[in-house]
């Protein structure tokens, strides 16, 4: 059995990213080797550069080149991927970059939805992840020993409830797509990273090609609109006022979005699209029970939290 021991963050500056390294730096003597990439084909910044810092200090190594770099890739047995929605496209080419240094695991920008879960393979909001696989289906094939793990979460909790999903918490109002009983599986970001620590360690079997290639399906409990909306009149004190629209009118927003070139809004509309048609609503099997120790959240603990938290506010549109 074996377990993963070097591990490279790409994206280490983004939400999710960030978070990341923090809770491996937390543990950092279970590793041999923790480190962050840093793009150098990308302009930096003085917050950037703290950031990377910061994570120095926590005992992180910086590891600075570009995503064609095969050197910088060597040494580790695993690279974690968690880029946001406009760098997606870019994980062949770190993957096949990394298979060429030798690394034979990685954990794509999953973190969200079952892709394989109705529509989902074919969304707009999904094109780059499905790539993703494809693609690490296809190397998968002349690469002896090579895998993957993804994380299916549903979507984080606190994410579910701001302006990218149609709710204005500053003015109590929201526009969603299909209806108050529309169901989600939502998990809070500090469980997900909890359970995805357990991941790193929960070994495989080296004889078994099948063992490294993992699907973890972590729910925290699904939620309807409803008791989501009911959920934020307690926390804030203010009645929300909520409007529903047909869920398949979001099709219509999403091709007004591609027809005035609008990527941010059209990945909007997709995502929009694929919670109206319960894209998010995790199936069963769970793996919950193969981590014990990780006692998820509910909805208003961690909604209450977050509306509590001021480097939250502006996340959350206050």
């Amino acid at each position: 059995m074996a377990i993963l021991n070097s591990v490279l963050v790409v994206a280490p500056t983004g939400k999710v990213g960030l978070a990341i390294c923090h809770e491996l730096g937390k543990t950092r003597s279970r590793f041999k080797r923790i480190a962050a990439f840093k793009n150098t084909s990308r302009g930096g910044d003085d917050a950037k550069e703290k950031i990377l810092s910061d994570l120095r200090d926590l005992g992180l190594e910086i590891v600075s080149g570009t995503y064609e770099d095969v050197d910088i890739f060597r040494g580790f047995d695993v690279v974690i991927m968690p880029l946001g929605n406009h760098g997606l496209y870019l994980q062949p080419q770190i993957i096949d970059t990394a298979i060429a240094a030798g690394v034979r695991h990685f954990y794509p920008s999953e973190f969200g939805a079952d892709l394989l879960v109705g529509e989902n393979w074919h969304q707009r909001y999904y094109k780059y992840k499905t790539i993703t696989r494809e693609h690490l289906t296809a190397r998968s094939k002349d690469t002896e020993g090579l895998g993957w793990t993804f994380i299916q979460v549903g979507r984080f909790t606190e994410w579910s409830v701001i302006k990218h999903f149609g709710i204005d918490n500053a003015n109590h109002k929201a526009t969603i797509y299909g209806n108050e009983n529309g169901r989600q599986s939502l998990l809070s970001v500090e469980d997900s990273l909890a359970y995805f620590m357990n991941t790193l360690s929960d070994p495989f079997d080296e004889s078994a090609p099948t063992s490294r290639q993992r699907t973890y399906r972590l729910n925290g409990g699904p939620y309807t609109w409803d008791e989501i909306f009911s959920t934020l009149e307690r926390i804030t004190g203010y009645p929300y006022e909520v409007t529903y629209i047909p869920v398949e009118r979001a099709l219509e927003k999403e091709a007004h979005a591609k027809e005035i070139g609008d990527v941010d809004l059209e990945l909007e509309a997709s995502h929009q699209l694929i919670q109206g048609r319960e894209g998010t609503l995790l199936p069963q099997p769970w793996d919950n029970s193969q981590f014990p120790s990780v006692k998820p959240k509910g909805l208003e603990e961690v909604l209450k939290q977050a509306f509590g938290d001021p480097s939250m506010r502006k996340f959350l549109g206050l």
